[in-house]
């Protein structure tokens, strides 16, 4: 049985790519850039007015009056200045006019009926995007392997990409078992419950822009097995949930020795999710998780998550109580008070009800006490 550590560096050492497409830059937020993004032009592409107000040619003093030229919005096609002792009226986001090398704002000059007056020194060069200050021409302003997200799609957009080339998203499988299942529609018998797991991975996933294609299967082998060696040949991820314990009908880890899979791992030291198996098969990178609820979330937060390239991290918190060791790695649910967070207690790894209440999980390594007053990271529940 392997450590969480290793568990995860082996799910992250066999990540691989899916190839590449071109899709409209309308639709490619949070996919990951496959090429650099390069500045077609300078930004800002010309001198910008940062301010509503006048510009003028400064030198070194202010001169008593500013008889008005002309005005300039943005968008216009910007006039040279005629006099040097003369202002243009300039509005924020107007190319600069040539000659000019200051903006005074407007809360800083008085107007009378043709000209103005300053009542502040100003500066050279104040309240002026200078051309080319954030980026030349040429540079790379994105680099390939980047996440596009909503402080950078713009960016893209402004150099001039309508569509933009991304890596391509796995084709992904979810496989729920169990013979006890009905689906949320139906009303279960007294010895059956409804399947909800399937609807927590979803969940999951559509948090990094990611979906699977259910299927649900009976315990039985040979269904596992033939459905395994057709999904794995056209799904890049398969998630299955349940059968991978040590019960008379947890069939996956034998179906997948039959079928010649690679299993990189079976069973990691950490509570709850425990019967975790990670595997490959033909084309599919394969997740066995735990049944239980709270093992499917955990393992889905802790290997999956990372493993397509998403994030869950809340930050951190500071712990409001001692919480003592144990010879597992822990996962345990915290509620959040401000800054704070305590430990939520549940009544096992099936116990959905009381997780509700959770704002996220906080790792305890085996064998680590943890303090009051520590700061615990947290991995986040979402939203």
């Amino acid at each position: 049985m392997i450590s969480v550590k290793e568990a995860l560096n082996i799910v992250l050492s066999v990540h691989k790519s899916y190839g590449t497409e071109k899709i409209e830059l309308a639709d490619a937020t949070s996919r990951t850039l496959a090429e650099d993004i390069i500045a077609d032009q300078d930004f800002p592409p010309f001198n910008r007015v940062a301010m509503d107000g006048i510009a003028i040619v400064y030198f070194d003093n202010v001169m008593p009056y500013y008889p008005i030229e002309s005005r300039v919005n943005a968008g216009d096609v910007p006039v040279p200045i005629q006099s040097p002792g003369n202002c243009i009226e300039v509005m924020t986001g107007a190319s600069l006019p040539d000659g000019c090398n200051c903006v005074v704002p407007f809360e800083h000059i008085e107007k009378f009926d043709d000209y103005y007056t300053i009542n502040q020194n100003p500066k050279a060069w104040q309240n002026i995007h200078k051309q080319g200050q954030d980026a030349k021409q040429g540079n790379v302003l994105l680099k390939k392997g980047n996440q596009i997200n909503a402080g950078n799609i713009s960016i893209i957009g402004s150099c001039g990409y309508t569509q933009v080339l991304v890596e391509k998203q796995p084709k992904i499988a979810m496989i729920t078992t169990g013979n006890e299942l009905v689906d949320v529609a139906e009303k279960p018998l007294p010895h059956q419950i409804r399947r909800t797991n399937n609807l927590l991975i979803n969940s999951i996933l559509k948090r990094i822009y990611l979906t699977a294609q259910h299927f649900h299967l009976e315990d039985d082998e040979v269904s596992l097995l033939n459905a395994l060696e057709k999904l794995s040949n056209e799904y890049d991820v398969i998630i299955s949930s349940g059968a991978v314990s040590a019960g008379k009908k947890d069939y996956i880890p034998a179906v997948l020795d039959k079928i010649g899979a690679t299993t990189h791992f079976h069973k990691v030291n950490q509570k709850p999710g425990k019967p975790f198996l990670f595997a490959s098969i033909n084309r599919a990178t394969y997740f066995g998780l735990p049944g239980n609820p709270m093992s499917t979330m955990v393992c889905a937060l802790r290997y999956l998550v990372p493993f397509l390239g998403g994030s869950f991290n809340a930050g951190s918190y500071e712990l409001n109580h001692d919480i003592e060791p144990f010879s597992k790695t822990r996962f345990i649910p915290v509620v959040r008070n401000n800054n704070q967070i305590s430990v939520l207690k549940t009544n096992g790894s099936g116990d959905l009800v009381s997780v509700k209440d959770a704002f996220g999980f906080i790792e305890i390594a085996d064998n680590q006490t943890l303090n009051k007053g520590e700061l615990v990271p947290v991995i986040s529940l979402g939203s």
